[in-house]
């Protein structure tokens, strides 16, 4: 029934392995490629957060710090109090108050 070759189906499946293990290799390869690529792009990722986030955090306080001057809250000299607690005095019961206007019962508002 079968012819005289004996080796023929091993030698095939030996060609296909080596096949197999040729493109493991190369795609070992470049998954290892694409791997350190994407550590150094989370690497790059970390560096822009830090430097975004200090520039918000800068960009916050040195308007804080315009606010504060604009509104006098600021004082010169040591003599007298670092900020003016009587610039808050005037407006926090007007904010309370509508605070309280607004949060109580419904939120429909009915002009009189």
């Amino acid at each position: 029934m079968g012819g005289g070759g004996g080796n023929d189906g091993i030698d095939v499946i030996k060609y296909r392995l080596d096949s197999l293990e040729k493109r493991y290799d190369r795609l070992d390869v470049r998954l290892n490629k694409v791997d350190v690529k994407l550590d150094k792009i989370d690497n790059r990722h970390d560096r822009d957060f830090r430097v975004i986030f200090s520039a918000l955090i800068a960009a916050t306080l040195g308007l804080a710090g315009l606010m504060a001057k604009g509104f006098h809250w600021l004082q010169k000299g040591l003599k007298r109090p670092f900020i003016k607690i009587e610039c808050f005095i005037g407006w926090v019961p007007n904010l309370v108050s509508f605070w309280l206007k607004y949060h109580s019962g419904s939120r429909h508002h009915t002009p009189a």
